[in-house]
C-alpha cells in the first residue's frame, strides 16, 4: 500500500515542496525513496543558486547541497523535511555543514546527543527502530551507522571528508 509524503526544505529565501509517494512504510522503501528524490532534485535544486558562496566558509563558490533530510511519519501528511546546505567542495566546509545541523538539531531536541542518527538512513537509533548504540566510523569517530549496510551504502560519500581526529 503506497502512502503520500510531502518533502519540504528551504535554503535561503527559495523553499522546495512536492509531493513523494512511497510504495511502502518499510524503513528500506522510505530510505531509498529519499535517496532517489535527493539524487533527481538535488541538482536542480543547485541550479536555483548560480554563483552562490558555501554557507560555512563563504568565500569559495557552492558546488552541492547537503541534505539533512528527516521523515516525520507520524504526523498527517507524513512529511519529509530537509535541511540542505549550500557547501563547497573542501571536505572542512563538508564536515562543518553536518556539525552546523547538530548543533541546530539541539535547539529542537535538547537530547539529541542521546538520539544518534545513522549517517545513511537517517533513522534514530538502530535499524529495527530499537535505542541499541550505533556503530561509529572506526577512522573519524563521527560518523554513526545503524549496521555495516547502511556504513557501505555511504562510502562513497563519507570517503570524501573521512579523516583521523586530530
Amino acid at each position: 500500500m503506497s502512502r503520500l509524503y510531502t518533502y519540504h526544505a528551504a535554503v535561503d529565501d527559495k523553499e522546495f515542496e512536492f509531493p513523494v509517494e512511497i510504495e511502502d512504510d518499510s524503513e528500506a522503501s522510505v530510505r531509498n525513496k529519499i535517496d532517489f528524490i535527493l539524487q533527481e532534485a538535488g541538482p536542480t535544486m543547485l541550479q536555483q543558486f548560480p554563483g552562490a558562496k558555501c554557507c560555512i566558509c563563504e568565500k569559495r563558490v557552492a558546488t552541492r547541497l547537503v541534505h539533512h533530510p528527516m521523515v516525520f511519519d507520524n504526523v498527517v501528511p507524513p512529511r519529509i523535511e530537509d535541511i540542505p546546505q549550500l557547501v563547497c567542495s573542501q571536505a572542512d566546509c563538508f564536515i562543518a555543514s553536518n556539525k552546523d545541523v547538530k548543533e541546530a538539531m539541539k535547539q529542537i531536541y535538547p537530547n539529541v546527543e542521546q538520539q544518534q542518527i545513522c549517517n545513511h538512513c537517517r533513522t534514530r537509533g538502530g535499524a529495527d527502530g530499537s535505542s541499541k548504540k550505533l556503530l561509529q566510523c572506526s577512522r573519524c569517530k563521527e560518523a554513526k551507522y545503524c549496521n555495516a549496510v547502511c556504513q557501505k551504502a555511504d562510502w562513497p560519500t563519507h570517503k570524501q571528508v573521512c579523516r583521523a581526529p586530530q
